[in-house]
């Protein structure tokens, strides 16, 4: 059971990653510059992972994990009221 739950998981960070790389790559087409959003998060990851003890990675990733889907909540409402056809469910 938890083999499978891990391998669910792992297929779907995977699938999580590429979306990310799409997005950013898209965003860069659009003119915006995530070159440097992209290094600077990986040096600040790279430090929380150096930190004792080893659940402070795993409670910094929820963090974060939270923190972007609020701001992903917040931007969709706010694109949903600003022109309601961007919102499609």
């Amino acid at each position: 059971m938890l083999k499978e739950q891990v391998k669910g998981f792992i297929g779907q960070e995977a699938m999580h990653g590429r979306e990310h790389r799409r997005l950013n790559d898209r965003l860069a087409e659009m003119g915006y510059r995530t070159e440097r959003a992209d290094r600077t998060i990986g040096v600040l990851v790279d430090a929380i992972f150096k930190l004792p003890p080893s659940t402070i990675p795993i409670a910094a990733t929820a963090a974060a994990e939270h923190c972007t889907g609020l701001l992903a909540e917040s931007v969709l409402d706010k694109l949903a009221v600003a022109n309601p056809r961007y919102i499609t469910v």
